[in-house]
């Protein structure tokens, strides 16, 4: 009687996936998840495209950009207005 054997491919996280496609259809490579994080805060644009893309998110509306307006974004900082007086953990230098 033969034993078979099956081997799997080791577990990826999808994140590391994601960061192959963004490298791979972009030409986009980030050496850490900081790195990774920086841009997905300080490019929204080319952030939440990259995601609709990867996902093959379809929509019957096309977007014309990720927020209405550029005042809306709080990006890397989130709350820092709206929210500072229930957030006690922000600093006083990060208003």
């Amino acid at each position: 009687m033969a034993i078979i054997t099956q081997t799997t491919a080791p577990h990826r996280p999808q994140i590391r996936l994601y960061q192959e496609w963004l490298q791979a259809s972009r030409g986009l490579s980030f050496d850490s998840y900081d790195a990774l994080w920086q841009w997905s805060v300080t490019d929204l644009d080319a952030f939440w495209q990259s995601i609709w893309d990867y996902f093959d998110l379809q929509s019957p509306t096309p977007h014309s950009a990720v927020l209405a307006d550029a005042r809306m974004a709080v990006a890397g900082r989130p709350c820092r207005r709206y929210c500072q007086a229930s957030a006690p953990y922000f600093a006083a230098s990060d208003a």
